[in-house]
């Protein structure tokens, strides 16, 4: 799994640590690539404005995108990780009752009926 975190300026802001190791747990086997975009929205004016948007490559399912707006860059991270988590558990849980269901339908029609008695004599 690649990891490429970059920030609109072109830099790294301090704090994507916690919010990797985050996505690492639990997604590592499943996720390609993941890129996070950080970014200040309204710049010096402060406010609720740091932006952290995560794009994540996953295998089965294409991609997956997820932001988050918080007024600290670390709670965006945190909570965009969080998010993107739930959404691609979500999307394989979907999947996967999805590919059951369908194997299911599959086995029992083609499974032969073999409580059906014929009698020849009659």
């Amino acid at each position: 799994m690649a990891v490429c975190p970059w920030a609109a300026d072109g830099g790294l802001s301090g704090g994507e640590d916690g919010g990797h190791r985050r996505l690492h747990h639990g997604l590592a086997l499943r996720v390609r690539r993941i890129r996070v975009h950080v970014a200040d929205v309204n710049g010096p004016r402060g406010g609720i404005d740091k932006r952290c948007r995560i794009q994540a490559t996953v295998n089965g399912l294409g991609e997956v995108v997820v932001e988050d707006t918080e007024q600290n860059l670390l709670q965006a991270i945190s909570k965009a990780a969080d998010r993107l988590r739930r959404k691609v558990m979500r999307r394989l849980a979907r999947a996967t009752a999805h590919a059951r269901a369908t194997l299911r339908r599959t086995s029992v029609a083609s499974a032969p009926d073999e409580h059906l008695e014929v009698d020849a004599k009659q």
